[in-house]
């Protein structure tokens, strides 16, 4: 479901890629990031046995009962999409990948141009998704891109965050049908983006930061996938030249985080 911006137009994308510049000016990637994109859990008191006949499907391996919400926000925390069908054991990349939008970006329905989401190592990098690098003890163009796609990703926290903090009937299991519990996060959404467009600093004045988005009814996905260093991984869902492109092109300008000793190149 879109609740705000526009992937299809040339417009609708630059003013997406602005709300990230505005947030962060000087991170090389902003330019051309179009929304963050994260899964949550909203814990659920248990199905209904009316709403479904796969009730385990609905159990986390965390012990409880949730729908995985899919959502994108922009730079400004505005949730920009949001999709809330998934079941709560679903891993994020095919809770995303099952999306409308997802399907439509798989498929090459929308093109994007120069611009693209971006995702956490939950999700495989494609065409066009942008995600970090795997592993650990990267070369420092590698390092650099996933400190500056991090940066940008936050975003995304910061909104879950937000949203938990504002509106207090998340913050235990809701005892609703699963339609009725998807429409009504979709509907908290809404009114989220609302406040924030209304109220500038409202983001703000909640005091949150993406540490405090861990509450036991909205609890922020932590798969992880295996590292490597790899150029092109098993984890990758295509063989995608611009993840690499980027790469070159923030070490070619000197963004790099930090130097480290021995490190090649």
């Amino acid at each position: 479901m879109t609740l705000a911006g526009d992937f299809e137009s040339d417009q609708g994308r630059s003013a997406l890629a602005a709300s990230f510049r505005r947030a962060l000016p000087s991170n090389p990637l902003a330019d051309r990031v179009i929304g963050a994109l994260d899964g949550i859990a909203i814990r659920l008191a248990g199905p209904p046995a009316s709403s479904t006949l796969t009730t385990a499907e609905f159990y986390r391996r965390k012990v409880f009962f949730a729908l995985n919400v899919q959502a994108i926000s922009d730079g400004d925390t505005r949730f920009i999409y949001v999709a809330t069908g998934a079941p709560g054991s679903m891993h994020d990349s095919a809770a995303s990948a099952q999306t409308r939008l997802g399907t439509d970006l798989g498929n090459n329905v929308l093109n994007l141009g120069r611009c693209f989401p971006i995702g956490d190592d939950a999700y495989a990098n494609s065409l066009f998704l942008q995600c970090p690098w795997p592993g650990q003890q990267l070369p420092m163009g590698k390092d650099a891109f996933n400190f500056f796609l991090s940066q940008l990703r936050q975003t995304i926290e910061r909104s879950f965050g937000i949203l938990n903090k504002r509106w207090g009937v998340l913050q235990r299991p809701l005892r609703l049908s699963l339609a009725d519990c998807g429409d009504l996060t979709a509907a908290l959404m809404k009114l989220h983006n609302f406040i924030v467009d209304h109220s500038p600093d409202a983001a703000d004045a909640t005091g949150t930061s993406a540490c405090d988005v861990d509450e036991p009814s909205m609890t922020m996905s932590d798969e992880r996938a295996p590292g490597d260093c790899q150029e092109y991984t098993s984890r990758d869902a295509r063989a995608s030249p611009l993840r690499v492109d980027l790469t070159r092109s923030i070490q070619a300008a000197g963004r790099i985080r930090r130097v480290r000793a021995n490190q090649k190149l």
